[in-house]
């Protein structure tokens, strides 16, 4: 199987290369410029959506196309926006109706439901009615008529707020603005949805059969206050009429991306019913929404976001860059090469752990050691907490996942801060306990592909499990 990738330099396009490259899938992405982490094992081609002929002559190569470049901005470029969103979607699907692609994927978005003041939870098949002026959503909801009406072999996930430790996106830089605003007297239910839970679902779409449409979301909603609470962020609510003529003036003043077109969505935004979702695609999110805004906070600890500006906090923690970076385990302390090997046994898996962990210490900045010290009791104690349904294997695919990412912030920050190290190997300890409810599933779901040097090496270490 061959693969398109277009946007493949972006947020969703990037990361999801590299899982199909680990699972064996042939890729071809597309995109304006190479991202200096783009897989070696893809092929790059460097173009722009909008050419009709350099999509074409892509599409041309491949058996299936996921669909992903679209211009992120809000209000602020709006013919960008229809060149990019409308007549590069239209280059897509002229190309692969031309070329007989054999089924196109593409990621939409929940606001694409708009806003009806009491609307419950939005099915599949409820009406859509966004907001023509809210433009990213409005384009949506066209370009979904068009892929639906193109026939094309079609899959399609409306996801809902996509947050995580490395996700760079608006909602993401709403959450660290110094306080959260709300609307007064409105109860601001929100329903997210983690990037790693986005791109397994991607990946087992792309390389699956299954064709339809589907909302994406871990179920249930979360409160404002509750985020905020989470986050360690004040919440502060306003009345609806003096909130939305701040936004406009921040907007003109050049100060926020947004104007008050978008306080619709901020007073109710859409939640998405994933009883579909669960029941007919047999899918369920590995991350709950209070573990992902946790894991989102420690993406953004010690900044604030003001406007269009990010400001560093001096009361917080100076993390490693989010997820580690390439380097080598050859920076970090011996103490903390030697807990990590001592319960995890030898494996590509554990030596990239490291190897993230080295590369997150090199690039740290200075900071507080005794705020090191506090952080790493209170995440690990977050996580190590109990979790329900870790028998599930979708469930412990995401428990390996959030255990195998504080361990390499952990290594990272331990070679400072060696009061560290009773919670590294707490962890370590943990990820080494969840890989047996992967054994049922790495062998025959392609989600786990990227974990099976880990199920292998716990399989023969010297501490197996039978």
């Amino acid at each position: 199987m061959r693969v398109l990738v277009t946007g493949a330099s972006g947020a969703f396009g990037a990361p999801l290369c590299e899982a199909l490259v680990a699972g064996g899938v042939e890729v071809l992405g597309m995109a304006r410029r190479r991202p200096a982490d783009f897989p070696a094992g893809a092929e790059f081609v460097t173009g722009d959506i909008q050419d009709a002929d350099a999509v074409d002559a892509a599409v041309a190569k491949v058996d299936r196309v996921v669909h992903l470049a679209w211009f992120m901005g809000v209000a602020k470029d709006r013919e960008a926006a229809e060149r990019i969103n409308l007549g590069g979607t239209r280059n897509v699907i002229a190309a692969a109706r031309r070329h007989g692609t054999e089924k196109l994927i593409f990621s939409s978005s929940v606001t694409a439901y708009g806003v009806t003041p009491g609307h419950g939870p939005y099915r599949e098949d409820d009406e859509r009615r966004p907001d023509p002026e809210l433009q990213y959503a409005h384009h949506k909801m066209v370009v979904e008529d068009e892929l639906l009406a193109s026939g094309v072999p079609l899959a399609m996930v409306r996801p809902n707020i996509v947050i995580g430790r490395s996700v760079s996106s608006m909602s993401v830089a709403v959450l660290a603005t110094p306080v959260l605003v709300g609307v007064r007297g409105e109860e601001n239910p929100f329903q997210f949805v983690h990037q790693d839970d986005v791109m397994r679902f991607l990946y087992a779409v792309t390389t699956g059969e299954r064709t339809g449409l589907v909302n994406l979301a871990d179920s249930g909603t979360v409160s404002l206050e509750r985020v905020g609470e989470i986050l360690g962020r004040r919440v502060v609510r306003f009345p609806a009429g003096m909130l939305g003529r701040s936004m406009d003036v921040m907007f003109r003043l050049g100060l926020s991306d947004v104007d008050s077109v978008a306080l619709d969505m901020l007073q109710e935004f859409p939640v998405a019913d994933t009883t579909a979702l669960r029941e007919q695609w047999g899918f369920r999110t590995t991350w709950s929404m209070e573990d992902a805004l946790r894991d989102t906070r420690r993406a953004i600890a010690g900044v604030n976001v003001l406007g269009t500006r990010s400001v560093r906090r001096r009361d917080a923690p100076v993390l490693p860059p989010v997820g580690g970076a390439p380097g080598s385990a050859a920076n970090l302390a011996p103490a903390v090469v030697r807990t990590v090997s001592d319960v995890l046994p030898p494996s590509p898996f554990r030596d990239d752990l490291l190897a993230r962990g080295g590369g997150g210490w090199a690039q740290r900045r200075s900071h507080d050691r005794r705020l090191v010290a506090v952080w790493a009791q209170r995440e690990a104690a977050l996580l190590l907490g109990p979790r329900p349904g870790t028998d599930d294997p979708q469930v412990a695919v995401g428990r390996v996942h959030q255990l195998g990412d504080l361990l390499v912030d952990l290594v990272a920050l331990a070679t400072d801060e060696p009061a560290a190290l009773p919670q590294l190997r707490a962890v370590a300890e943990a990820l080494e306990r969840a890989v047996p409810a992967l054994a049922g599933a790495v062998d025959r779901e392609p989600w786990t592909a990227s974990l099976g040097e880990l199920v292998a090496a716990v399989r023969t270490g010297p501490t197996a499990w039978q």
